[in-house]
Parts: C-alpha cells; sequence; structure tokens
C-alpha cells in the first residue's frame, strides 16, 4: 500500500509476464465495445418512440389549426351578423385571415325552398366557409347555422 498524507490509495496489483508490466484482469467495469453495444441497443429500442412524437406533434399541430379555423369561422359570423340591417335577407361578406392564412366567406340567404324548413318563415341560414391551401392542396370547411330574422311586414298606404 502506499500512504501519503493521511490518503490510503487501494493497492495496484500488477502481475508481470514475458518481461512486460500489465494490470489485473480481475478489474470491474465496461469495455468501450460493452458500453456502444448498450447504447446501440437502447437507441434501437428508443427510436420507433421518437418517430411516434414527431408524428403525434405534427397532427396536433394539424388539430390545433382545424380548430383555430372553426374559432375564426364563428367569430366572423358574429361579426357579419352585426353588419346586416334589419330589412337585408340576403348578404355576402368575405376577409382573409393571416395565421393560419384562410379565406372566410360569410353568406345569409333564405332556406332552400327544397328544405324542409322552409314552412318556418323568416328562417335563414347562415353559412361561413373557410378556404385554405396546405402543403399544395386546397381545403375547405364549412359552418352552417341557421338564424330566425322577424320579417317586415309591408306598411299598406
Amino acid at each position: 500500500m502506499i500512504h501519503s498524507k493521511n490518503k490510503i490509495s487501494p493497492p495496484l496489483i500488477l502481475s508481470l509476464s514475458k518481461d512486460k508490466v500489465c494490470q489485473n484482469k480481475n478489474q470491474s467495469g465496461f469495455t468501450l465495445i460493452e458500453t456502444l453495444v448498450a447504447i446501440a441497443v437502447i437507441a434501437f429500442v428508443l427510436s420507433p418512440l421518437f418517430v411516434m412524437q414527431g408524428n403525434v406533434l405534427e397532427r396536433v399541430v394539424r388539430e390545433s389549426r382545424k380548430l383555430q379555423r372553426v374559432f375564426f369561422m364563428k367569430f366572423f359570423a358574429y361579426k357579419a351578423q352585426e353588419q346586416i340591417k334589419p330589412d337585408v335577407t340576403q348578404f355576402t361578406l368575405e376577409k382573409k385571415e393571416e395565421f393560419p392564412p384562410t379565406v372566410l366567406q360569410y353568406q345569409l340567404m333564405p332556406v332552400d325552398q327544397r328544405s324542409s324548413l322552409k314552412n318556418i318563415p323568416g328562417l335563414h341560414m347562415q353559412r361561413v366557409i373557410a378556404t385554405w391551401d396546405e402543403a399544395g392542396r386546397k381545403y375547405q370547411d364549412m359552418l352552417v347555422t341557421f338564424a330566425f330574422i322577424e320579417p317586415v311586414e309591408k306598411k299598406k298606404s
């Protein structure tokens, strides 16, 4: 044992073979190859998880943009309703949003004559159409609501 200023170091075991000094083979620890093999196995096991995480994040971004467009469409319908005059039965308005890039179109029209709702006086269909490009393809979503606009009675003179 080697003693130096109150510190005791572990004994160094050396063996002499063919005039060379070698360290003892019974030491604990991992070799470089064992460590690299363990890292490769861990990487092989975890790589599908990283790919799956990327796919999940991409889907989350796509769905959050879709939800944002739905909110844009609903908010745009409210803003368009504020601009409609009381005696108007047909109205169209268009707006472009910057992020996400979307074109919104609002339409107010009487219920279609082929609809079973045509017998309700004053019922109008509100339609907001959102159009956008994503990865070179055009997409379109539609929000349809119904509004009751009380019919204005014509005054007899």
